[in-house]
């Protein structure tokens, strides 16, 4: 996760948004195996003491606000694309429009 946390914070303003949207996938991906990972760690706290079971409960808190940020970072930025495409699209069309008009 550190390391789309990097990419995220160093976009320019003009961004690749099919790369965005593979760095989201692979965040997904890394999600989830840290998930099963911790989680077996987790089920193995039985045998570990207090302290060992409230560092992973620390750590687990970590990761999950950094996923969470950067899922919702991303989110943000794709959302906004979009946002800005359909812009695009409604002036291309009213463009359209009104030189049609002018035409007849």
């Amino acid at each position: 996760m550190t390391h789309i946390k990097k990419y995220i914070d160093s976009l320019p303003d003009t961004v690749d948004m099919h790369d965005v949207n593979v760095r989201l996938q692979l965040l997904e991906k890394t999600w989830e195996e840290y998930n099963a990972v911790q989680n077996q760690m987790e089920c193995n706290d039985d045998n570990e003491d207090d302290d060992e079971a409230q560092q992973h409960e620390i750590d687990r808190e970590a990761v999950i606000e950094t996923y969470c940020e950067l899922s919702a970072r991303i989110d943000r930025m794709i959302s906004e694309e979009r946002r800005e495409e359909t812009l695009v699209q409604q002036n291309h069309r009213s463009l359209e429009q009104h030189m049609k008009m002018a035409i007849v």
